[in-house]
């Protein structure tokens, strides 16, 4: 792998270690790649808590090589490409650094312990002003901080005729199953054999890209073979 002199966007990128070359960490970017990758050093060099910060702050970032692994136009189209090519590298044995599956989402990314400890200390007692307040007050402090005044239902709770609408309003409402065992198999060949962009194999079964990366993966229907 060689280092491409020039300084795209909208790419995927993979990241290695002089004299390792093996791709390390998979990445999305709409800025120039030298841009980004000024704000892995920059992470890197503050400290941040992250694998590939770690990993650079280890080998040092003098030592930190790019290469260009695809482009796509279309900022959707960018993000599946992405996470294309995460998994493809993982199915072959390369251990990212990724914490999530790409596509600028979490999927895929499971805090560790202390993160959880961490998280949940933000959200309970000092950590969250909310905390032991009652709903209404919250809402009412809400909309002072956006508004400077309180809401027309600050403080206020839905009379019975209310409710009732509301309930009415979405009562019967069922969701649509758009997919079935054979179109879960053309789902499959599609990508495996013919190399289709998960974006367009949504768009083919007029489902979301998510979808379709759960049929993959087996997270959905992996009971059809």
């Amino acid at each position: 792998m060689e280092d491409i002199q020039s300084n795209p966007k909208s790419v995927v990128y993979g990241l290695w270690m002089d004299g390792a070359p093996t791709i390390r960490y998979v990445g999305m970017t709409t800025s120039p790649i030298l841009t980004r990758l000024r704000g892995h050093r920059f992470s890197a060099r503050k400290g941040k808590n992250l694998p590939i910060s770690n990993w650079i702050r280890k080998h040092g970032e003098h030592n930190l090589r790019w290469t260009i692994l695809g482009s796509e136009s279309d900022l959707s189209d960018l993000k599946q490409l992405e996470v294309d090519t995460i998994g493809r590298y993982r199915q072959s044995g390369h251990e990212l650094l990724n914490l999530t599956d790409g596509g600028d989402g979490v999927l895929g990314w499971v805090p560790s312990p202390q993160e959880r400890v961490n998280r949940s200390a933000r959200m309970t007692g000092a950590g969250n002003p909310s905390w032991g307040t009652k709903s209404s007050e919250t809402g009412v402090r809400n909309q002072l901080t956006k508004t400077g005044k309180p809401g027309p239902w600050a403080g206020k709770k839905r009379s019975p005729e209310t409710c009732a609408k509301l309930s009415a309003s979405v009562t019967g409402r069922r969701f649509v199953i758009k997919l079935n065992p054979d179109k879960v198999r053309e789902i499959r060949r599609l990508f495996k054999e013919e190399g289709m962009m998960q974006t367009k194999i949504a768009e083919r079964f007029e489902v979301s890209p998510q979808v379709v990366c759960n049929v993959l993966k087996g997270v959905r229907w992996s009971w059809v073979k």
